[in-house]
């Protein structure tokens, strides 16, 4: 494997795009799960229950996948002292 500064460089913004790519869906569900859980959800109380576990639940699972994508990033990062862009 090579792993020259421009060939890490290159690993660095395509795990960008991946973590860029799950904030985009991760986003509107913490925007809704702000609004349930500040009180500003229109609907039932047993609702917005179930639907703040469900949202618990996809906000969860996206993050899980993004863990290894992180400790990636974070090891080009070392590697390439900081100089990632």
């Amino acid at each position: 494997m090579d792993f020259s500064p421009e060939t890490l460089r290159t690993r660095w913004s395509e795990l960008t795009a991946v973590r860029e790519a799950a904030d985009a869906e991760l986003e509107p569900r913490w925007a809704e799960l702000e609004s349930i859980v500040g009180g500003t959800f229109q609907g039932s109380l047993e609702v917005a229950k179930a639907r703040e576990n469900l949202l618990r639940a996809e906000i969860r699972q996206l993050q899980e996948g993004l863990f290894p994508v992180e400790q990636e990033r974070a090891s080009i990062a070392r590697a390439l002292n900081g100089k990632t862009g």
